[in-house]
């Protein structure tokens, strides 16, 4: 019994030998104006082709495959990439902290309001007071622009 579990785990890791891939796996077609897209799955490489089948297909690269000069600028997107996601754990932290300290005062806890009726009335008595300075101002500035220049 164990010999045959050797075996046909031995089977299913031996590796399947190459199968053949065709063009419509490797490449995908999008139909454009003029025309159509020719998209090589495999390499990356982007065509765009024009004419029929009596007058024959002529295509032109538009994009070319990843190769050598490619492959720098695939690493600097990585790396740019990492550094985004470490920025995303530190604003997620910090929003999970904000949210916590933030929680008592959402409290529905109706026994403890966060503004009391006197803190309510010193509000008040501020904004009144500052109402009161302002106006104060006004005039003043009104009484200013009222003088004749020449005195």
């Amino acid at each position: 019994m164990l010999a045959r579990v050797c075996i046909v785990a031995a089977m299913l890791a031996a590796p399947l030998p190459a199968v053949a891939e065709t063009d419509e796996a490797r490449f995908h077609i999008q139909d454009v104006r003029g025309g159509f897209m020719r998209l090589d799955r495999t390499t990356g490489a982007v065509e765009l082709c024009r004419g029929d089948a009596n007058e024959g297909v002529e295509c032109e690269t538009v994009v070319t495959a990843v190769g050598e000069g490619a492959a720098g600028t695939i690493a600097e997107l990585r790396a740019e990439n990492e550094a985004l996601r470490a920025e995303l754990a530190v604003l997620k932290a910090t929003l999970a902290r904000i949210a916590e300290l933030a929680a008592p005062m959402a409290s529905d806890d109706e026994s403890e309001p966060l503004i009391t009726s006197t803190t309510r009335r010193d509000i008040d008595r501020a904004l009144e007071v500052t109402d009161t300075a302002l106006r104060t101002f006004r005039d003043l500035f009104k009484g200013l622009q009222d003088i004749p220049s020449g005195q």
